[in-house]
């Protein structure tokens, strides 16, 4: 009745299969007519389903098995290609096949500024440096232009507390942490803007532009030791 993207989630099942459950055992009980029998039937679906449950562990092991069974299941869906991509660029360290896996995202319509970030990021570590900055400029049009995370929040809205909702929204976003910082800077907020800038240098210590704002601030303040650091 309510359309939705991402239909199948298995924590959805949660809540309603508890109602399921009590009306499933006791139709299992008035079909049964014997003790006996509806002992037998509960234990051979208890064995099934926790063989089932055992073999679906085996999938969630690691973000790589999941999003490889996902991508069987919905091979034309962006986010599970972007999510494959974080899985080969966090936890195997493969920037190629990330490359592989987010650019796939891209062709199929999935273009956040994070997959954009992602790519130009594993192409930094790839050192393909000219596609790095080639999708490190789209991202920075993506940033500038709706539908922006900071953009969800009111037009009005404190721009502190509009780039703290778009942080929530995408929290491993380090050009977002750098906005900020260039705020806090021009509220004369100096060692709040220093944060943010040292937080989106945590986050992407191979991409210069944290680097950089930090060297700018340090500079302006005449801390040329820090700055030239």
């Amino acid at each position: 009745f309510i359309p939705i993207a991402d239909v199948i989630f298995e924590h959805r099942l949660y809540l309603p299969i508890f109602g399921f459950s009590l009306f499933a055992v006791s139709l299992l009980w008035i079909l049964a007519r014997s003790l006996n029998v509806f002992a037998l039937v509960v234990f051979s679906l208890a064995t099934v389903l926790s063989a089932a449950t055992y073999a679906r562990n085996d999938v969630w092991k690691n973000k790589i098995s999941l999003s490889l069974d996902a991508l069987k299941k919905y091979p034309l869906k962006g986010i599970v290609h972007a999510s494959l991509g974080d899985a080969y660029s966090r936890e195997l360290k493969d920037d190629k096949n990330a490359v592989i896996s987010y650019e796939r995202a891209l062709e199929l319509g999935f273009d956040t500024p994070l997959t954009y970030y992602n790519l130009a990021t594993a192409y930094a570590r790839l050192g393909n440096l000219s596609k790095s900055d080639h999708y490190r400029g789209i991202f920075y049009k993506k940033l500038s232009s709706p539908p922006l995370a900071a953009d969800r929040a009111s037009v009005n809205q404190d721009p502190i507390e509009a780039m703290t909702t778009a942080i929530q929204i995408e929290p491993e976003n380090p050009y977002l942490y750098i906005q900020l910082g260039k705020i806090y800077h021009e509220m004369k907020q100096r060692e709040a803007s220093i944060a943010s800038f040292r937080k989106a240098i945590n986050l992407a210590p191979l991409i210069k532009d944290g680097y950089e704002a930090l060297a700018l601030l340090y500079n302006e303040n005449g801390e040329k030791e820090e700055a030239l650091a």
